[in-house]
């Protein structure tokens, strides 16, 4: 009997083709063990005609594909009245309401723009508290990011949380201690009171104060801010962070994981422009 693993991804119809990419990366090179999948979404453009395309897609794959909608007013609950950055997606904020949506005591939360490389069998078998993730730099006080909002971070993160801050694209989440210990009752307080820079992955490292679990750097390796000295062959998961990203127009033929990104490249729902850079992709 195969082992099964719950996944779980929380896309926008933007988002939604990086992620049929994402998911067939995941199964062609996990394929001795079964997946439950759970697509979380709260943008009704994703219809049905988009979902059973998906589902069809992935027929005869390892899986069982499961598609969630979350009326979006919980997402305003959740954000208040703050404004979100630009770059941070309303569909974001849904991994804090994830305990509550799915009948799981335990997933695995990858973001969108991701391959997965190799076996994600010993990440998924972490037994964190809450979280276990990979950090968000070597040293969280000595980045850039960290410099440019000290003040505002330093108001709001313990030195616990700053030693301790993950990067929260790809996440082994224990839904049953999260469920049972009330960790995200409040978030909407927190998220109403305090504006962060980073959105949803502030909000998590300060509600979780810093009680997260480690994972090897191997499961989350930022390609455009990779560690110095780290070897990216040796990557499971690599995330395309930043604007940065293989299948954006603009970059497409620069990318140097462009290559890596067409061994797995999908187009589900389609547009002008998605047709022309499809096609650009299979002339390179």
């Amino acid at each position: 009997m195969k082992e099964t693993i719950n996944i779980c991804y929380t896309p926008d119809l933007n988002f939604l083709n990086p992620t049929a990419t994402s998911v067939k990366s995941l199964l062609e090179n996990n394929n001795q063990y079964f997946f439950n999948i759970y697509i979380v979404y709260s943008d009704k453009k994703i219809n049905e005609k988009i979902i059973s395309k998906f589902k069809i897609t992935f027929k005869g794959y390892n899986c069982e594909l499961i598609f969630i909608f979350d009326d979006k007013s919980n997402i305003n609950q959740m954000k208040g009245k703050n404004t979100l950055p630009t770059y941070i997606s309303e569909a974001a904020f849904l991994r804090l309401n994830l305990y509550n949506l799915l009948d799981v005591d335990k997933l695995l939360y990858i973001d969108g723009d991701t391959i997965i490389k190799g076996n994600i069998l010993d990440l998924y078998k972490t037994n964190p508290k809450y979280v276990g993730a990979v950090k968000g730099s070597e040293s969280f006080v000595g980045s850039n990011h960290y410099k440019l909002y000290k003040t505002k971070y330093d108001k709001l993160l313990t030195t616990k949380v700053k030693n301790n801050y993950i990067n929260t694209g790809i996440m082994v989440m224990n839904l049953k201690n999260l469920r049972a210990d009330n960790k995200f009752k409040n978030y909407s307080k927190t998220i109403t009171k305090n504006q962060m820079p980073l959105g949803d992955q502030d909000y998590i490292n300060y509600i979780l104060k810093g009680e997260v679990k480690l994972v090897d750097y191997k499961y989350n390796v930022r390609t455009f801010f990779n560690r110095k000295g780290y070897d990216i062959n040796q990557a499971v998961i690599l995330h395309f962070v930043s604007f940065y990203k293989p299948w954006k127009s603009r970059w497409i033929v620069g990318h140097k994981f462009f290559l890596e990104y067409k061994k797995y490249k999908l187009h589900l729902h389609w547009n002008i422009k998605d047709t022309f850079w499809h096609l650009v992709s299979f002339i390179i």
